[in-house]
């Protein structure tokens, strides 16, 4: 087979590497897919495959055998390390588009993630070239959650879009301070993007339900009340009492948050916020909650322990 004469040819080259390449034929010789996938991941990072295009023919004469086979998310993964080293942009764009139109054709369920990670590396290598018109690949509204917390999208820092780097963050924390603050700094810059200036209107739609779900998220009070009081939603989004109830109400619709519209008191009591990508600091917040609530747990069982010994000692 095509793919075991590669490793035997390229084992000559580098002697010193048998043992692996023996265990990446005996998995693939095994259809072993996902140890096969486990153990390139570790192969690729040898530093034998740092330098030239070692990882390029890789790809070409034995990954592309099974490619399809593996772990979407993997695919994209190995796609990524192996377009870094193309020396043209060019080439390196028509390879990741290629690899996009393959996990397209497998029609599976969980495409969306790996071809939105390979579409951030793409808009990398566009804004590399000066290209921040073509940059916009995936649509920017679709990818700014996801990106904000990738090492990929630090790559605009020291660049000459590095103002998208921290609209980026502002965006995804909800800060609609800061967000319109950035807006109106780089008006000019933000203005030469169409994309951004068709959609102005909707991100900013969009910003105000990721602060809403920031407030009820931070929302510093006790576990058992959730209670959310209108005018802290009016003061963090700057927006109406009509409109921040019209803001609730699409946001129950949509399912981003469970919960009931209290409008005699005056608030909005939140049972259930939808999952999303969590930042260091909101991971922290979460800690705090959940270390409060490990000691509310603990004193009660202390106190159950005293006030029926008998009950606990049976």
């Amino acid at each position: 087979m095509a793919a075991l004469q590669y490793l035997e040819s390229i084992q000559n080259e580098h002697p010193e590497l048998a043992d692996w390449y023996n265990s990446l034929a005996d998995l693939y010789q095994k259809k072993l897919w996902n140890q096969l996938s486990l153990k390139l991941d570790q192969f690729v990072a040898l530093s034998a495959f740092q330098a030239g295009d070692a990882l390029i023919k890789l790809y070409h004469n034995f990954i592309t055998d099974f490619e399809t086979k593996i772990n979407p998310l993997k695919l994209a993964h190995f796609a990524v390390i192996v377009s870094q080293q193309y020396s043209e942009k060019e080439a390196a764009i028509s390879f990741l588009e290629g690899v996009i139109e393959k996990l397209q054709a497998t029609k599976e369920r969980r495409i969306e993630e790996p071809i939105l990670y390979i579409k951030m590396q793409i808009s990398k290598f566009k804004l590399e070239q000066g290209d921040q018109k073509e940059s916009n690949y995936g649509g920017f509204s679709s990818i700014i959650v996801w990106a904000v917390n990738q090492a990929l999208i630090k790559s605009l820092l020291g660049t000459k879009v590095e103002w998208l780097y921290y609209i980026l963050q502002a965006f995804n924390a909800g800060n609609l301070v800061r967000y319109e603050e950035l807006w109106r700094v780089h008006n000019a810059a933000l203005g030469a993007q169409p994309a951004l200036v068709e959609n102005e209107k909707k991100l900013l739609e969009k910003n105000n339900i990721l602060c809403l779900m920031e407030i009820t998220f931070r929302c510093n009070r006790p576990f058992d009340d959730r209670t959310i009081p209108l005018k802290v939603i009016v003061e963090r989004t700057k927006l109406s009492i009509k409109d921040v109830e019209h803001l609730l109400m699409k946001s129950l619709s949509v399912h981003l948050i469970e919960g009931i519209i209290d409008q005699v008191e005056g608030g909005v009591h939140v049972s259930w916020v939808q999952p999303r990508v969590l930042g260091i600091p909101q991971i922290k917040s979460l800690r705090e909650r959940l270390d409060s609530w490990m000691e509310k747990v603990h004193t009660a069982s202390l106190w159950i322990e005293a006030e029926t010994p008998d009950l606990v000692a049976s």
